[in-house]
Protein backbone atom coordinates (compact mmCIF):
# COMPACT_ATOMS: atom_id res chain seq x y z
CA UNK A 1 0.00 0.00 0.00
CA UNK A 2 1.21 3.39 -0.65
CA UNK A 3 0.36 7.18 0.38
CA UNK A 4 -2.16 7.43 -2.46
CA UNK A 5 -4.14 4.38 -2.55
CA UNK A 6 -7.04 3.40 -0.83
CA UNK A 7 -7.77 0.16 0.11
CA UNK A 8 -10.91 -1.50 2.07
CA UNK A 9 -11.28 -5.19 2.89
CA UNK A 10 -13.99 -7.39 4.18
CA UNK A 11 -13.29 -9.40 7.44
CA UNK A 12 -15.51 -12.15 6.88
CA UNK A 13 -16.93 -13.45 2.85
CA UNK A 14 -18.39 -16.50 4.13
CA UNK A 15 -21.97 -15.36 3.88
CA UNK A 16 -23.33 -14.20 1.01
CA UNK A 17 -25.45 -10.34 1.17
CA UNK A 18 -24.66 -6.77 0.53
CA UNK A 19 -22.54 -5.53 3.60
CA UNK A 20 -22.19 -1.36 4.26
CA UNK A 21 -20.56 0.62 6.93
CA UNK A 22 -18.99 4.15 7.50
CA UNK A 23 -15.24 4.62 6.91
CA UNK A 24 -13.31 7.76 8.00
CA UNK A 25 -11.08 9.16 5.81
CA UNK A 26 -7.82 11.40 7.05
CA UNK A 27 -6.08 13.56 4.36
CA UNK A 28 -3.07 15.50 4.99
CA UNK A 29 -1.43 17.58 2.22
CA UNK A 30 2.75 17.50 1.46
CA UNK A 31 4.94 19.70 -0.25
CA UNK A 32 8.83 19.82 0.12
CA UNK A 33 9.11 23.69 0.00
CA UNK A 34 5.87 24.30 2.17
CA UNK A 35 4.57 23.19 5.46
CA UNK A 36 2.76 19.95 5.34
CA UNK A 37 -1.19 20.59 5.83
CA UNK A 38 -3.80 18.20 8.09
CA UNK A 39 -7.06 18.22 6.14
CA UNK A 40 -10.26 18.14 7.60
CA UNK A 41 -11.66 13.97 7.75
CA UNK A 42 -14.36 13.31 5.76
CA UNK A 43 -17.06 10.25 6.49
CA UNK A 44 -18.14 8.10 3.36
CA UNK A 45 -20.28 5.02 3.23
CA UNK A 46 -18.72 2.41 1.54
CA UNK A 47 -20.88 -0.90 0.87
CA UNK A 48 -19.61 -4.46 -0.82
CA UNK A 49 -22.17 -7.31 -2.27
CA UNK A 50 -21.10 -10.71 -1.77
CA UNK A 51 -22.54 -13.37 -4.33
CA UNK A 52 -23.00 -16.84 -3.88
CA UNK A 53 -22.01 -18.24 -7.11
CA UNK A 54 -20.02 -21.17 -6.56
CA UNK A 55 -22.76 -22.81 -3.88
CA UNK A 56 -25.99 -23.11 -6.48
CA UNK A 57 -28.97 -24.65 -4.95
CA UNK A 58 -30.74 -26.78 -7.45
CA UNK A 59 -33.51 -28.70 -7.51
CA UNK A 60 -35.64 -31.09 -9.76
CA UNK A 61 -38.64 -29.25 -10.71
CA UNK A 62 -40.76 -32.62 -12.03
CA UNK A 63 -40.83 -35.67 -14.59
CA UNK A 64 -39.39 -38.90 -13.79
CA UNK A 65 -35.50 -38.53 -13.85
CA UNK A 66 -33.42 -37.94 -10.72
CA UNK A 67 -31.18 -36.02 -9.45
CA UNK A 68 -27.74 -36.58 -7.25
CA UNK A 69 -24.87 -34.74 -5.57
CA UNK A 70 -21.16 -35.38 -7.20
CA UNK A 71 -18.10 -34.52 -5.58
CA UNK A 72 -15.47 -32.50 -8.20
CA UNK A 73 -12.48 -33.67 -8.94
CA UNK A 74 -9.36 -31.77 -10.19
CA UNK A 75 -6.63 -33.77 -12.17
Amino acid sequence: MDATSLQIELDDTSAAGTFGGLATLAFAGHHADLADLSLTPQTVFVAAQINDYANPVLGKAGGAGSSAARARTTC
